[in-house]
């Protein structure tokens, strides 16, 4: 299994951090348990890359990214993408 998440970082209106997720799977998806565990390790990357992200108005950067999800690892594939 290959997904690729795209998400936005970016922040609520006072400040805490926020994700846009886009590519996951569908209602009614049909997931192994070696895939649910790698969507897990990949969903838990992203929130810790949202919740490292600087809050404060002057530092804070609204990213783009891309992260892969595959049964055998969990990894970013793309830089971040300033928006």
């Amino acid at each position: 299994m290959d997904i690729t998440l795209t998400v936005v970082l970016c922040q609520t209106h006072d400040k805490k951090p926020l994700t846009t997720v886009s590519g996951l799977p569908g209602d009614g998806a049909d997931l192994r348990p070696d895939e649910l565990r790698a969507l897990a390790s990949e969903l838990l990357r992203i929130a810790a890359d949202a919740e490292s992200q600087p809050m404060e108005p002057r530092a804070f950067r609204r990213q783009k990214r891309e992260y892969v999800v595959t049964t055998n690892k969990a990894s970013k594939i793309s830089p971040p993408t300033h928006l």
